[in-house]
């Protein structure tokens, strides 16, 4: 057998092998249908920031001691846990707040 009928022989191969895969495939398949959505469920966060503050004091008897403008920052942080659920178009739920730092 020449090089020419070794690989007309091969093309042979392929061409039955994929015809075979392909008629597994099926014709129509229906589209995958997505999950709805739900807000059921728990969840935890945590939140960081800060705070400025610029307070102008006033003494209706002289002079403030410590100046007459006062400037005061703060770190801010805290967490949050919490849990829904939801019953159709209406959700239940409730969230608690048991740290916050300043």
């Amino acid at each position: 057998m020449g090089s020419l009928g070794i690989i007309g022989a091969a093309l042979l191969v392929a061409i039955i092998a994929g015809a075979a895969r392909a008629a597994d495939l099926p014709l129509n398949a229906p589209p995958p249908i997505a999950a709805p959505w739900s807000w059921t469920g728990f969840y935890i966060g945590g939140n960081i920031g800060g705070a400025l503050e610029y307070s102008t004091l006033q003494d209706p008897f002289g002079p403030v001691s410590f100046g007459d403008k006062v400037t005061t920052s703060a770190f801010i942080g805290g967490g949050q846990v919490g849990g829904n659920y939801q019953i159709g178009n209406l959700v239940l739920g409730g969230e608690a707040d048991p740290a916050a730092y300043r």
